[in-house]
């Protein structure tokens, strides 16, 4: 027989039962998607903090650190106050985002504006920027609600993954139980 994929036929549901697991939390709880990637990139910041200092403090002559170590340190301190201010650090990011998108687009209905006098422009021309600085406005009015969507987004999609997974796993187990009863009964 071949089997192809897995060799434990229970790791498939059971990654399906964690992806929908943790789609469900991050829908019912309103995982904040902005404030969940600041926390993901802390926790990246705070290893490779512990990871340089560990190096530092074995490389160190004379009674005397390197700067490894040194960098190390600050990287566990911005680590921590990311951690510590995640929230914030998510808000101050999605104003930024909010002024790009509106700048941006401001800047181009300008260039359209300029360029009318030599360039025929319809209408049509000024909806992509006119939206974009639509959006960068409502981005930065309601900085919390554009991560709250993303993360309801993202915990339906798990969930909905997980599901999927289980069906193939289902699927997949009825195909190898089939195979099985088969006169090649080995291995590839």
């Amino acid at each position: 027989m071949i089997r192809f994929g897995y060799r434990n036929r229970f790791s498939a549901p059971l990654r399906a039962v964690l992806f929908i697991a943790l789609g469900a939390l991050m829908i019912i709880f309103r995982t904040d998607a902005m404030e969940l990637i600041v926390k993901i990139i802390a926790s990246f910041i705070l290893a490779a903090g512990v990871v340089s200092f560990i190096v530092g403090y074995r490389l160190r002559s004379d009674g005397t650190m390197p700067l490894t170590a040194f960098n190390g340190v600050t990287d566990i301190v911005i680590a921590l106050l990311l951690f510590l201010f995640a929230g914030t650090v998510a808000k101050f990011i999605s104003y930024l985002l909010g002024l790009a998108l509106l700048g941006f687009g401001l800047f181009q209905i300008s260039v359209l504006v300029s360029a009318r006098s030599r360039v025929r422009t319809g209408f049509g021309a000024y909806v992509l920027p006119v939206l974009v600085s639509l959006t960068g406005l409502f981005i930065f009015c309601y900085p919390s609600l554009i991560g709250k969507s993303i993360g309801l987004i993202a915990g339906i999609s798990l969930v909905l993954y997980g599901i999927s997974e289980l069906i193939a796993a289902y699927k997949l187990r009825n195909v190898i139980s089939q195979d099985d009863m088969g006169p090649d009964d080995q291995e590839i």
